[in-house]
């Protein structure tokens, strides 16, 4: 790996870490009920455009093992959790591009990916750390934006919120790759000497 794509890694770390820990802060003190998923897309914007400009397997998941890092470190009590979830959807993402490439489906993919993430890992996480009895703390949390009378029909609620995230998750991906390739070229364009990436397509 050269020092240029070491320096982009270093940067999208940075730059990442402060989305998270800052952007991340501001969400949750003004109680932003989507909070989640406007983190996942940032990062997934931050990740597709790292694959672009160092198109190297690895390189997502050591931007968002950087970023777990300096989450954990700045989270009080270095509670595990940010960090962990974090560290996952770098993972998440890495395996779906390195499976498939960098393209408008593989993107698409990893926002939907992404976006189902968010709740279950809400839920599994409370389960795992609170015990099986606070799975109903958890549910109401992530279905409080539903109607009352919704939430008493378990089944409806679960494809509901499937179908809500996954919609969310395609357009994540649609509109973070679009942006994505933007910036690869806009950093082409200002005479970073790339080669570009082999098989990324044009908008």
């Amino acid at each position: 790996m050269s020092t240029r794509d070491l320096t982009r890694l270093a940067l999208f770390a940075a730059l990442n870490s402060v989305f998270e820990i800052a952007g991340g802060g501001i969400l949750h003190m003004l109680n932003v009920p989507v909070t989640g998923n406007i983190m996942v897309a940032i990062n997934l914007l931050l990740y597709l455009a790292v694959r672009m400009l160092v198109p190297k397997m690895g390189s997502v998941a050591l931007v968002g093992l950087v970023t777990a890092l300096v989450r954990f470190m700045n989270t009080p009590g270095f509670a595990l959790k940010p960090g962990l979830a974090i560290f996952m959807e770098s993972m998440i993402v890495e395996v779906v591009l390195s499976s498939l490439g960098v393209n408008r489906l593989s993107a698409i993919i990893s926002g939907v990916a992404l976006q189902l993430f968010v709740p279950l890992f809400r839920l599994g996480s409370t389960v795992l750390l609170y015990g099986w009895e606070m799975r109903h703390t958890a549910f109401d949390f992530i279905t409080r934006f539903l109607p009352s009378y919704l939430r008493e029909e378990i089944l409806i609620v679960i494809f509901l919120l499937a179908v809500i995230y996954a919609f969310i998750g395609i357009l994540t991906g649609w509109i973070c790759y679009i942006t994505a390739l933007r910036l690869k070229r806009a950093v082409e364009s200002r005479g970073s000497g790339d080669q570009g990436l082999t098989g990324c397509p044009k908008v």
